[in-house]
């Protein structure tokens, strides 16, 4: 039961810290990229709490992968040019893994026993 109460008052005061930044006078502070990387920072932090307190050590590492998300997305954010990049090389791939495929003969028998039979 404590277990309970700690994480329920972890996640409200976590709740709490995301309507302060939602809120009309922090919101024209920060502007809408800063909001979504401190609410991403505000959900690992709340991961990784409650994986802490409930003593589970993959919730901690969802919560440390959240942690090294956020740098990644402003990252990216900044560079459209490495997304495109990335994008195309993934399209690429994918086709010539296709192309490979078609290539490959059939090893399922399927056109011998067609051609015997006939």
């Amino acid at each position: 039961m404590e277990l309970i109460y700690k994480l329920a008052l972890s996640w409200c005061a976590l709740l709490l810290a995301i309507y302060l930044l939602y809120n009309n006078g922090v919101r024209g502070v920060l502007n809408a990229n800063a909001n979504s990387l401190a609410m991403m920072i505000l959900l690992a932090l709340g991961t990784f709490v409650a994986g802490v307190q409930a003593g589970v050590w993959r919730i901690c590492a969802v919560g440390g992968i959240l942690f090294l998300a956020v740098p990644s997305l402003g990252w990216l954010d900044q560079s459209p040019l490495l997304l495109t990049a990335a994008t195309l090389v993934i399209i690429a791939l994918g086709g010539l893994a296709w192309w490979m495929t078609q290539r490959l003969p059939d090893t399922t028998g399927s056109k011998t026993s067609a051609r015997t039979s006939a």
